[in-house]
C-alpha cells in the first residue's frame, strides 16, 4: 500500500476539523429537534428519534477528548505530528462505521415509535444528509486543496478501475451486514408493533432505503475515482473532470427539475406533493455534490496557473452558499415544526411567517450564489481568459435574481418553479460554455508551443 507523510498529515488534519464541524452542527440540530418534540409531544419515548444526533454529537466528544488526551500535553515534533494525523483519520473512518451501526439497529424503532407525528415522520437521520451537504464540501474542497486523492493508495496501481470495483464490493457488504442488524432490530427489539401487518411493510422499506443508499453512494464514489483519474492524467489547463462534473449536474438536475414540477401538476393532494417531493430530494443531493466538485475542480485547476484573490473568494462564496442553504433549510423546517400544532389548527399567520422564512432563505442563498460566480466572471475577465462582454452574463445573474424575486410575491409556486429550474439551468450551461471555452483555449496553446 502506498504511503505518503504529507497526505497522512493533512488528511489527519482535515478529519479531525470534520469531526468537530459534525459535532457542532449536529448539536444545533438536535438542541431544534428538542425543542420541537417537547413542545408538540408529552411523551418522552419520542426522544428516541434524535438518536443519529446524540450518537454524532457523542462520537465527536469522545474522539476529540481522546486526542486532547493522548496530545495535548506532548511535546510536538514530526513523528508525534503525524502520529496525531494518523489518529485522528482513522478516527473519522472508525467514527464513520460506529454511526451507521447505530444508525442500522435505531431505524427500526423509530418505524414504531412516533412514526404517525408530521414532526417526526421522515426526520430520522436527516443530520447524516446535512452533513454530507455541509462537512462534504468542506472536506472535497480541503482534498483539492492540499492536492490529496481520495485513491491516493490506488492512484498508480495499473488495476486501478479493479480496486474502485472491489472497494464497491466492500461496501455492498457492508450494507449487507447494515441491512441485517435492522432486521435483527425489527424482529426481536421489545417494542410493541402498532399494527402486526406493518412488519413485512417495514421490511421492505428497510431493504429499498439501503438498497437507494448503496446505489447513491456507489455511484457517487465511483464519480469521485474516475474524476481523480482524470485529473490525475493531464496536462490540461482545465481537466475534462472539471467539465464532467458541470455536465453531470446540468443532467441530473434537468431530470430532478422535470419531476419536481410534474409531481406538483399532477398529484392529487399537497401532502402527496410533498412525500413525493421529499422522495426526489436524492436526485438534488447528486446535483449538490456534484456541482461542488465542479467548483473544487475547477477553482483549484484555475488557480494553479493564475493567481487571482477574486476568483478565489468567488467560488468561496458560490460553494457558501450551498451550506448555507442546505443547513438553513433544515433549521427552517424546525421552526415551522415548532409551530405545528397553531399551523394544524388553521394560524395563518405561522403558516405565513414559515414560508416566508423559507422564501427568504432561498433568495439569500440565490444572492450569494450569483454574487460568487459574478465574481468569478469579473476575475476571469481580468486575467483576459474570456471576452469583455461576458460582463453581460452578471447583469443577467441579477435580473434572473430579481425576475424570481419579484414572481414568488406575484404568482403561483408551480410556475415560480418552472421559472426557477429554467434559470437554473441556462446559468449552469452558461458556466460549462465558458469552462469548455477555457479548456480549449489553453489545450490549443499548448498544442501550438510542441515542436
Amino acid at each position: 500500500m502506498f504511503y505518503d507523510e504529507r497526505i497522512e498529515k493533512e488528511r489527519g488534519k482535515i478529519s479531525k476539523n470534520a469531526i468537530v464541524m459534525s459535532a457542532l452542527i449536529s448539536a444545533l440540530i438536535f438542541a431544534l429537534r428538542v425543542a420541537v418534540i417537547l413542545k408538540n409531544s408529552d411523551n418522552p419515548v419520542y426522544l428516541i428519534h434524535l438518536i443519529p444526533e446524540g450518537a454524532v454529537i457523542l462520537a465527536g466528544i469522545v474522539v476529540f477528548a481522546l486526542g486532547l488526551f493522548r496530545y495535548l500535553r506532548t511535546p510536538k515534533d514530526e513523528y508525534i505530528t503525524e502520529k496525531e494525523s494518523i489518529f485522528y483519520g482513522r478516527a473519522l473512518v472508525l467514527e464513520v462505521k460506529i454511526l451507521s451501526l447505530i444508525f442500522a439497529a435505531s431505524l427500526p424503532i423509530a418505524l414504531y415509535i412516533g412514526n404517525s407525528e408530521f414532526y417526526i415522520q421522515g426526520k430520522f437521520g436527516n443530520i447524516f444528509s446535512v452533513l454530507v451537504l455541509s462537512v462534504g464540501i468542506y472536506v472535497i474542497f480541503s482534498f483539492r486543496k492540499h492536492n490529496i486523492y481520495f485513491n491516493y493508495s490506488i492512484m498508480d496501481r495499473e488495476d486501478y478501475i479493479s480496486c474502485v470495483f472491489k472497494n464497491i464490493g466492500r461496501l455492498a457488504l457492508w450494507f449487507l451486514l447494515l441491512f441485517g442488524i435492522s432486521f435483527a432490530s425489527l424482529i426481536f427489539w421489545p417494542v410493541p408493533v402498532r399494527e402486526s401487518a406493518a412488519l413485512p411493510a417495514n421490511i421492505f422499506l428497510i431493504l429499498i432505503y439501503y438498497l437507494l443508499l448503496f446505489v447513491f453512494l456507489s455511484l457517487l464514489y465511483l464519480l469521485f475515482s474516475l474524476l481523480e483519474k482524470s485529473s490525475n492524467n493531464t496536462n490540461h489547463f482545465i481537466s475534462k473532470s472539471a467539465l464532467i462534473t458541470l455536465a453531470v449536474s446540468i443532467l441530473i438536475y434537468a431530470v430532478y427539475a422535470f419531476l419536481t414540477v410534474m409531481t406538483e401538476a399532477n398529484s392529487e393532494s399537497e401532502a402527496q406533493a410533498v412525500m413525493l417531493v421529499s422522495a426526489l430530494s436524492i436526485l438534488k443531493v447528486y446535483v449538490n455534490v456534484a456541482y461542488i466538485m465542479f467548483l473544487s475542480y475547477f477553482g483549484y485547476e484555475f488557480l494553479r496557473q493564475r493567481q487571482s484573490k477574486l476568483f478565489s473568494l468567488g467560488v468561496f462564496i458560490a460553494a457558501l452558499s450551498q451550506v448555507v442553504l442546505n443547513i438553513g433549510k433544515e433549521i427552517s423546517i424546525h421552526i415551522r415544526d415548532y409551530f405545528i400544532s397553531e399551523i394544524m389548527e388553521g394560524g395563518i399567520y405561522f403558516v405565513t411567517m414559515t414560508s416566508d422564512t423559507k422564501l427568504a432563505l432561498q433568495i439569500i442563498c440565490l444572492l450569494f450564489s450569483f454574487l460568487g460566480l459574478s465574481m468569478v466572471l469579473t476575475a476571469l475577465i481580468r486575467q483576459k481568459e474570456i471576452h469583455k462582454l461576458n460582463f453581460i452574463g452578471i447583469v443577467c445573474f441579477v435580473l434572473l435574481m430579481g425576475v424570481e424575486a419579484f414572481l414568488s410575491t406575484q404568482t403561483d409556486y408551480l410556475k415560480v418553479l418552472i421559472y426557477h429550474a429554467c434559470a437554473e439551468i441556462a446559468v449552469l450551461t452558461y458556466l460549462f460554455v465558458i469552462v469548455s471555452f477555457i479548456g480549449r483555449k489553453k489545450t490549443e496553446e499548448d498544442e501550438f508551443l510542441l515542436p
